[in-house]
């Protein structure tokens, strides 16, 4: 057996959306049809198990070209290594994030309307996955060993979720930016935690 193509798919926002991501092909069979195919294939696939699903979510990682505009809206963007530094002042310092538990997410999430504005379009983005803020989701992010933080659990302006990275070698420099200190403090809270 030869594999040319393959593709991931699961079902979220309480079976209204597929989403679809890893859609791979083989160089030599590129430019040949493989990929609608196996993208067609697949939506009728999860829409004869799920008739509900009404939306189909492609998360891709590659450069977008006219032709795809025309087809997808665009949700978020990666904007690499681009960012605003924030500079250095004489305010207080803001306090360490918190880590919340799954009974703090689920009351941060879902039960008070906090999240609304920091999330953008209300939507969790996980590992570039889209999910709309239900219980549903929740359950499904639940499942994954995930660390959630926020700066501030009664007024949150910055929330995060990171599965912890992978090892790299000791002598790697890691560079990011972050928009903020609060921001910073998150993003450093969660590699201390995963033990860089």
């Amino acid at each position: 057996m030869v594999i040319i193509a393959l593709e991931s798919a699961c079902v979220i926002d309480d079976g209204e959306t597929m989403l679809v991501e890893g859609l791979r092909v083989a160089p030599q069979e590129r430019g040949k049809g493989v990929a609608g195919v196996l993208l067609r294939f697949c939506s009728e696939l999860i829409k004869s198990k799920y008739p509900d699903v009404k939306v189909s979510r492609l998360t891709r990682d590659d450069q977008l070209g006219p032709k795809d505009f025309e087809k997808y809206r665009i949700i978020t963007k990666n904007h690499g290594k681009q960012g605003v530094r924030s500079s250095v002042s004489t305010r207080q310092a803001p306090p360490p994030p918190v880590r919340l538990d799954q009974t703090a997410i689920h009351q941060l999430y879902l039960s008070t309307e906090l999240m609304q504005r920091v999330l953008p379009n209300a939507t969790i983005i996980q590992d570039w996955q889209p999910f709309k803020l239900l219980p549903s989701n929740l359950a499904i992010l639940l499942k994954k060993d995930i660390d959630w933080m926020v700066d501030d659990v009664c007024s949150p302006t910055v929330a995060s979720l990171c599965t912890f990275p992978f090892k790299v070698q000791e002598d790697t420099v890691l560079q990011f930016s972050a928009v903020d200190d609060h921001t910073c403090r998150i993003v450093t809270a969660h590699l201390e935690r995963s033990h860089w």
